[in-house]
C-alpha cells in the first residue's frame, strides 16, 4: 500500500447478551429424623459477539478481521436430595441431580477477506451423585465423609482454524471428576478457637484441555486424558 495510505488499524466489537433464570424447590424438615427436597431449574442463554477492524485514514475493500459469532445454550436440571438423623449423632445426605444442556453455535469468521463458517450442535447430559455422613462427638465437634461427581459440558473448536490443511476437531466431550473427602470441624473454648481439617482425592477424568491443532499454531481444546491427585486443607480461627 501507498506510504500513508494506512497509519491506524482499530477494532470495534459488540456483544449482546440474553440470559433467562427459572428455579422450583419443595422441601421439608420433619419433626422427626427425616428431611428432602427436591427441585427443577431451566437455564436459556444466548450471545451474540460481533465486530472487525477499520483503518484510517484510508479504506480498504475487505475487513482485515471480522466475526459474527452466535452461541445459544439450554440447560435443564432435575435434582433431589434427603437428609436422615440415624442418632442424634449420626446423619447422613443423600443426592442426585441430572443435568442436561443443548448448545449451538455458529460463527462466519474473515481473515484479510477470505470469510469461512463453523457450525456446532450438541448435547450433554449426566447424573451426578452425591453421598455425605457425618458424625458429632460433642455439639462442637464432628468428623464427616463426602463423595460428590461434578461435571463440565463439551463445546466447539473452530474447524477453519486449520486453513483447511491441519485437521481440528469440530468438538471436545464433557469432562467429569469425583472428589472423596473426609474431614473433621470442631468450635473449642466457647468459640474462641475453630479448627477444620480434612483430606481428599479427586480423579478427573476426559480433562479439557487448551492445546495447539497438531502441526500448526491454532488453539483449540481437547480431551487430554486423566488426572488423580491427593490434597489436605487446614485451618485454625483464634478470637
Amino acid at each position: 500500500l501507498p506510504p500513508g495510505f494506512i497509519d491506524r488499524i482499530g477494532v470495534v466489537a459488540t456483544t449482546d447478551y440474553e440470559i433467562f433464570n427459572s428455579e422450583i424447590r419443595l422441601a421439608s424438615q420433619s419433626d422427626g429424623p427425616l428431611g428432602w427436597q427436591v427441585g427443577a431449574s431451566y437455564n436459556s442463554t444466548s450471545i451474540h459477539q460481533y465486530g472487525g477492524t477499520f483503518t484510517a485514514p484510508g479504506a480498504l475493500p475487505f475487513a482485515i478481521i471480522a466475526s459474527d459469532d452466535f452461541r445459544e445454550n439450554k440447560a435443564f436440571t432435575l435434582y433431589g436430595e434427603a437428609n436422615y438423623a440415624f442418632t442424634p449423632q449420626l446423619k447422613a445426605i443423600v443426592g442426585v441431580r441430572y443435568y442436561r444442556e443443548h448448545k449451538q453455535r455458529d460463527v462466519r469468521s474473515t481473515n484479510f477477506g477470505l470469510t469461512t463458517t463453523d457450525t456446532g450442535d450438541a448435547t450433554s447430559e449426566t447424573v451426578n451423585p452425591r453421598v455425605n455422613v457425618s458424625y458429632e462427638f460433642t455439639p462442637d465437634s464432628m468428623v464427616y465423609a463426602n463423595v460428590a461427581k461434578g461435571f463440565r459440558s463439551g463445546g466447539f473448536n473452530q474447524t477453519s482454524a486449520g486453513g483447511g490443511i491441519i485437521d481440528v476437531p469440530p468438538s471436545y466431550e464433557p469432562d467429569k471428576i469425583w472428589t472423596y473427602e473426609l474431614g473433621t470441624k470442631h468450635q473449642l473454648f466457647g468459640n474462641r478457637l475453630i479448627l477444620d481439617a480434612s483430606v481428599y482425592r479427586s480423579i478427573w477424568s476426559d480433562v479439557q484441555s487448551n492445546n495447539f491443532a497438531p502441526g500448526g499454531v491454532a488453539i483449540i481444546i481437547n480431551n487430554s486424558g486423566h488426572v488423580s491427585g491427593w490434597g489436605v486443607d487446614l485451618s485454625a480461627t483464634v478470637r
